[in-house]
C-alpha cells in the first residue's frame, strides 16, 4: 500500500494541529470500541462481526509494515478481548441469577477457577501492550574526540565451574575491546578457585581474582571484587559471552551524557542453539523467547526507564551500585533486583538494541528448565521483598513494567487450569464455561485470531535471512603452517601469515562475511560472524597458542566492527588495541 504524504504527516508529523489530531482520532476510536464492546448481540451476529474484524485486521497486516497499523491492530486485540471478557463475565452472572440453572458447589468452583485464569491472560495482555507499545530503539551517543577524557571501565568476567576453552575466549576478547590501554582493567572472578585459571591469566596478562568462600554466588563474587576495584564504570560479562571489540564505544556515551544513568543493558545474543531448538530442528528458522525479549520488551522497558538488568553484557555505574550496597544478594535474580534497587534509589536504566557479545544457549534440556525455574523462582522473590507496586520512589509505568515482568512467571497456573478445563465437562460432568457452544465460539475467535495479527505484526521476521546457515566451503581454513613470510602462498592458494595463523582463515572470515550479504558497511547478520568466530577459534584452533587465540578474535572482532552493525555504520577501528578509535571512527545510526 502506497502512503500518500498526507498520511505521513498524520501518522508521523510533529506540529500542534497533527498532534492534536492524532490524539482526538485515539480518544473517539477508544469511546467508540468501548461501546462496541459493550454492545449485546446474538451469537449470530457476534460471528459475523468476529469474521469481519478478523479478516479487517488480516488485510491491515498484510497490507503495510507501517507502526501505526500495528498499533491500530493492538487497539483491535484489546477490543476483541475487551469484548470476549465482557461477555464471558455477564455469561456467568447470568447463570448464577437464572433461577433455572441447575449448578451445584463444584461447578461454581471450577467457574470461577477458570474466569480467573482467564482473567490472569486478559490483564498479562493488556500490561505487555502497555510495556511494548512505543519501542524506544535507544542508538548510541558518540564518545568525546579525546580518549583521555574517556574513564576508566573494570571488566569482570565472574566464573565458577566453567571450562577453561570456554572462558579463555570471552577473557581475551576483553582485552581486545578498543578501549585506552591505562583505562581498561580486565579481571576474571573464578569462584572454583582453579590453578588453571590463574596461570591462563597470568599469561594473557589478565587480572585474577578468587575467594574463600562462595557466599551469594555470582553477586558475592562481584561484590567481592568491587571492594578491590575503584574504577566509575563496571563492564559485567558471563564466562561464555564473547564481547565485541565495540562493546564500551558503543554503551559509553550514554554514561557521559547522562550523569544519573546508573545500567545499559544490551542483547543477550546467542550462536548456539537450545534444546528446543536443537531437538525441533528449528534454530533461526523462528524466533525463539530471546527474540521477543531482548527485540521488543527491552525497548519498550526503555521507553518508560524501566530497562532491567539482565546480569551479563551490561556497563554498570560504580556509584549507583556503591548506594545501593552492591549487587542484590537477597534473591536469585540478582541482576533484576539490583536494576529495581537502582531505580527506587531514583537512578535511570537504558537498553541499546545492537548485539555487543554472543554466548552459548543451554545445552540440555534439564539446565534450560532449571533456568527458567530460577528466573520465575527469583522474580517471585522481589516480589515478596521489593514489590515494585508498593516500593517508594518509582514511577506508574516503571511499577507496570516490572509488575508485569514478576507476574508473568506464573503463567503455569493458568495453563494447567487451560489444559484440564475440557475434562471437567466431558470426565466429570461439571459446568465451568455457561453458554451455548457456537456462542463462546463467536466470541473468542476475534479475541484470538487478533491476538495472533497483533503479534505476528509487532515482531516482523525475515524467515529466509534468519535461517541462512553458515557452512564452511570444501577446503577452506583446514591448512595450517609457520612460516615468516606473509606473502607466501600454500600449494592449495591460501595465503600464510606470521605467528602460524593460517591466513586461509582470513579467507573463511571473508567469504562467510560474503555468505551473510555483507558488500557493504551495514549489511551484517550479526549471528552469522558469531558462528563463523565459533568455527575459526574452536574447530580450527585448538586451544593453547595464546597468540593464535588472540590474532584469530581480533580478526573476528576487526571484522564484526569495520562491517558495522545493522543500521550502525560503524568505521574502522585499531586492530590489537593498541590505538583506541575516537568518536570520529564510531559513527552511529538509528537501528
Amino acid at each position: 500500500m502506497t502512503e500518500t504524504r498526507l498520511w505521513q504527516e498524520f501518522e508521523s508529523g510533529d506540529n500542534y494541529p497533527m498532534l492534536l489530531l492524532r490524539t482526538t482520532v485515539v480518544f473517539c476510536c477508544v469511546c467508540l470500541l468501548v461501546y462496541a464492546g459493550l454492545l449485546e448481540l446474538t451469537w449470530p451476529q457476534q460471528a459475523i462481526l468476529g469474521v469481519v474484524t478478523v479478516l479487517i485486521a488480516v488485510w491491515m497486516d498484510r497490507s503495510s509494515s507501517s507502526y501505526l497499523i500495528t498499533l491500530t491492530l493492538m487497539m483491535a486485540s484489546c477490543y476483541s478481548t475487551f469484548r470476549y471478557a465482557y461477555w464471558r463475565i455477564s455469561t456467568v452472572i447470568k447463570f448464577f441469577m437464572d433461577p433455572a440453572s441447575q449448578w451445584g458447589g463444584l461447578d461454581a468452583f471450577f467457574i470461577f477457577l477458570l474466569v480467573l485464569a482467564e482473567a490472569y491472560s486478559f490483564s498479562i495482555l493488556y500490561l505487555g501492550y502497555i510495556q511494548t507499545i512505543w519501542p524506544l530503539r535507544r542508538t548510541p551517543v558518540p564518545l568525546p574526540d579525546d580518549p583521555e577524557d574517556w574513564p576508566a571501565v573494570d571488566v569482570l568476567i565472574p566464573t565458577y565451574n566453567e571450562p577453561l576453552n570456554v572462558v579463555r575466549y570471552t577473557a581475551l576478547a576483553a582485552t581486545l575491546i578498543d578501549w585506552p590501554a591505562d583505562r581498561l582493567n580486565v579481571y576474571v572472578l573464578d569462584d572454583g578457585n582453579r590453578e588453571e585459571f590463574r596461570v591462563f591469566c597470568e599469561e594473557a596478562g589478565i587480572g585474577y581474582m578468587t575467594r574463600d568462600d562462595n557466599a551469594h554466588a555470582k553477586a558475592g563474587n562481584i561484590n567481592r571484587a568491587l571492594k578491590r576495584l575503584n574504577s566509575p564504570l563496571v563492564a559485567i560479562f558471563d564466562s561464555d559471552h564473547v564481547p565485541t571489540r565495540s562493546f564500551l564505544q558503543v554503551t559509553i556515551g550514554w554514561f557521559m551524557r547522562d550523569r544519573k544513568l546508573g545500567m545499559l543493558q544490551t542483547p543477550h545474543h546467542f550462536y548456539s542453539p537450545d534444546p528446543f531448538e536443537r531437538n525441533l530442528g528449528q534454530f533461526r528458522a523462528i524466533p525463539n523467547e530471546g527474540e521477543l525479549f531482548y527485540g521488543i520488551v527491552q525497548d519498550g522497558n526503555d521507553l518508560w526507564n524501566a530497562t532491567f538488568f539482565c546480569g551479563s553484557c551490561a556497563v554498570l555505574r560504580r556509584e549507583a551500585l556503591d548506594e545501593i550496597g552492591g549487587i542484590a544478594v537477597e534473591t536469585v535474580t540478582e541482576d533484576a533486583h539490583t536494576s529495581l534497587r537502582m531505580q527506587i534509589n531514583g537512578w535511570n536504566t537504558a537498553y541499546i538494541n545492537i548485539p555487543q557479545a554472543a554466548g552459548l544457549a543451554t545445552e540440555r534440556l534439564s539446565g534450560h528448565v532449571k533456568q527458567r525455574i530460577r528466573w520465575a523462582r527469583g522474580m517471585i522473590q522481589i516480589m515478596r521483598t521489593d514489590n515494585p507496586l508498593f516500593v517508594p520512589g518509582l514511577k506508574l509505568m516503571q511499577r507496570i513494567c516490572y509488575f508485569n515482568a514478576m507476574t508473568h512467571f506464573l503463567y503455569g497456573l493458568p495453563r494447567l487450569i487451560f489444559l484440564f478445563a475440557p475434562l471437567i465437562y466431558l470426565i466429570l460432568g461439571h459446568t465451568n464455561v455457561p453458554g451455548y457452544w457456537a456462542a463462546i465460539l463467536a466470541y473468542a475467535f476475534p479475541h484470538g485470531g487478533i491476538v495472533d495479527a497483533g503479534h505476528r505484526a509487532f515482531i516482523p521476521l525475515d524467515v529466509q535471512r534468519v535461517a541462512r546457515l553458515l557452512r564452511m566451503p570444501p577446503g577452506v581454513g583446514h591448512h595450517r603452517h609457520a612460516v615468516a613470510d606473509p606473502h607466501h602462498v600454500d600449494h592449495a592458494g591460501h595465503g600464510l601469515g606470521l605467528g602460524g595463523v593460517d591466513a586461509g582463515r582470513l579467507a573463511a572470515d571473508d567469504w562467510t562475511l560474503r555468505q551473510c550479504g555483507v558488500h557493504h558497511a551495514g549489511q551484517l547478520d550479526v549471528d552469522a560472524v558469531f558462528r563463523a568466530a565459533v568455527d575459526l577459534v574452536r574447530r580450527f584452533q585448538p586451544p593453547g597458542r595464546l597468540a593464535d587465540d588472540l590474532e584469530i578474535l581480533g580478526i573476528f572482532q576487526r571484522d564484526l566492527v569495520r562491517h558495522g552493525q545493522p543500521g550502525c555504520g560503524c568505521g574502522q577501528l585499531a586492530v590489537g588495541g593498541a590505538a583506541p578509535a575516537g568518536a570520529g571512527d564510531l559513527a552511529v545510526g538509528r537501528m
